[in-house]
């Protein structure tokens, strides 16, 4: 739904998404959309600093935090 930069450049963006789909009735099962923001890290390696001879089929882990909020209509 939107995205913006992090005001930190080393940072994942921030983001505001629509949920797709719900099942069962748990705290999380009303939820219709959800927010990150103030992300810290996360970005990935930079291309330069990689080998794809010993790095090819392997993941890179790259550490982050951010604050979530989940949205779901009032009522009872």
């Amino acid at each position: 739904m939107a995205r913006s930069e992090s005001p930190d450049a080393d940072s994942i963006p921030w983001l505001l998404v629509s949920a797709t789909g719900h099942t069962g009735n748990g705290v999380l099962g009303r939820v219709t959309s959800i927010q990150r923001i103030h992300t810290v890290g996360g970005e990935p390696p930079a291309a330069a600093t990689c080998d794809p001879v010993k790095r090819k089929g392997k993941e890179a882990r790259v550490p982050y935090r951010a604050d979530y909020y989940f949205y779901a209509p009032g009522g009872n």
